[in-house]
């Protein structure tokens, strides 16, 4: 993971950035570190000059809870909520990595994000200001627990006495479901508030239900943005760390302009007993940067889909 990389402006545009970058990814390398860098970028452009590349994508949601409605045939809910607390984090640990397991580019939190980002305990943050520390509920199905949500609330400047309707926003820190019905249950639970005008939901996944079976999935003026940005800096050790569910074997040519050591022709073979990467001189079925090697590797971007864009190129028989 990487954080916190800057310049102070008086030496901005000499280079400095790209020699740190150049240094670490070398370090990484011989010391055997991790092969894959991960960040969240103030400006994604910065990092893509560097062999980074947009590996998710996140959708956030603005919604005025009266219009949370579903369509006939959504899944009914029928757990119950209680509240949460802090102290539950083993808990709420457990049922985000059940969510997250199946899927790429989620990671394992630490203590410090889960104080921070969920529970809203570290002021600033990548949330809007104002809002305080979260609460919690946590859904039960058959007393077992199956999702959760993590909000925080605050009214705005603009609203009062003076103000008819409702004037409260509710920001959604954090939500995970493990069945449909508890997908239903948190938006369900979020259309209880009464003094909200606005539900604020800021990082929910690109394949996220709400679009899908919502009544008017127009109402969430749905946004997606770049989210969490990759860089491949081992390729050999990087393309096992996956499974992959088919047999197959996979010849590809690799362009990277900062880690020489990644450039060349490469075997993946792979199934559902593992995979490995080694260096051969056979015909590339597939030539393509290591930015786009990483959207594969995160399954952002099909091949296909890469291949029609422009960012890799396939052998005419491949």
């Amino acid at each position: 993971g990487v954080t916190y990389v800057g310049t102070l402006p008086w030496f901005r545009r000499r280079g400095h950035l790209r020699k740190i970058m150049e240094t670490d990814f070398q370090r990484r390398y011989e010391q055997r570190m991790e092969p894959i860098a991960g960040l969240l970028a103030s400006i994604a452009a910065i990092y893509q000059r560097y062999g980074y590349a947009v590996c998710s994508t996140a959708v956030r949601y603005q919604i005025d809870p009266r219009m949370v409605n579903f369509a006939p045939t959504a899944p009914p809910a029928e757990g119950t909520w209680r509240e949460g607390s802090k102290d539950e984090l083993p808990l709420l640990d457990r049922i985000y990595r059940e969510f997250s397991q199946g899927r790429n580019g989620y990671l394992h939190r630490a203590p410090a994000i889960w104080d921070g980002q969920v529970m809203g305990n570290t002021p600033g943050g990548l949330a809007p200001a104002g809002f305080g520390p979260s609460l919690v509920a946590v859904y039960e199905e058959g007393g077992q627990p199956k999702g959760y949500v993590v909000y925080a609330a605050k009214f705005f400047e603009e609203s009062s006495a003076d103000h008819a309707g409702p004037g409260q926003r509710v920001l959604v820190r954090d939500f995970v479901w493990n069945t449909p019905g508890a997908y239903r249950a948190i938006w369900e639970h979020l259309k209880t508030f009464d003094l909200a005008n606005r539900i604020w939901v800021n990082s929910a996944p690109v394949d996220d239900p709400a679009p899908h079976i919502m009544l008017d999935p127009r109402e969430l003026q749905a946004t997606h943005r770049d989210h969490l940005l990759a860089r491949i800096i081992d390729v050999e050790r990087a393309l096992p760390l996956r499974p992959y569910g088919a047999e197959g074997r996979v010849v590809f040519e690799l362009r990277d302009e900062m880690c020489p050591w990644n450039v060349g022709r490469w075997a993946l073979e792979a199934g559902t007993g593992g995979a490995s990467v080694t260096r051969t001189k056979d015909s590339p079925q597939l030539t393509l940067d290591v930015s786009a090697l990483a959207q594969l590797l995160f399954g952002q971007v099909p091949p296909s889909l890469a291949v029609r864009f422009g960012r890799a190129a396939a052998a005419p028989d491949a």
